[in-house]
């Protein structure tokens, strides 16, 4: 293996984990905020 070859991976190693970590923050996100809404729309009929 040559220091290229190295460095790509690297980089795509990087990518990778940049990628799966936004893509897991997103969806607590997303889960967060359907639970807000829940909420939110639950208090709405109880008043």
């Amino acid at each position: 293996m040559d220091i290229t070859t190295i460095v790509i991976n690297g980089l795509i190693g990087g990518l990778a984990a940049m990628v799966l970590y936004f893509t897991c923050d997103l969806l607590i996100t997303l889960m967060q905020g359907k639970e807000q809404v829940c909420v939110i729309s639950k208090k709405g009929r109880k008043q």
